[in-house]
């Protein structure tokens, strides 16, 4: 599938439904999955929920707690 013009191995399609905070966005990314579709458009904000997802890709069994970043 290709997302807002960049090519997703399909399987990492769902991980991705999986990853990202925006329920109606993690129902349109599965739907689309299994519908087929091949070219999928995104909004801005659809955009910049992914690339939150991506940079910090925490699993869903994991706090939400704010973690440290102290140095020792």
């Amino acid at each position: 599938m290709h997302l807002a013009g960049v090519p997703v191995r399909d399987d990492l399609v769902l991980e991705l439904a999986r990853l990202v905070e925006d329920a109606d966005l993690a129902t349109r990314l599965e739907d689309c999955y299994g519908r087929g579709v091949r070219v999928l458009g995104l909004t801005v904000p659809e955009r910049e929920t992914i690339i939150r997802a991506l940079d910090d890709p925490r699993p869903a069994w994991r706090s939400s707690a704010p973690r440290s970043c102290r140095s020792t």
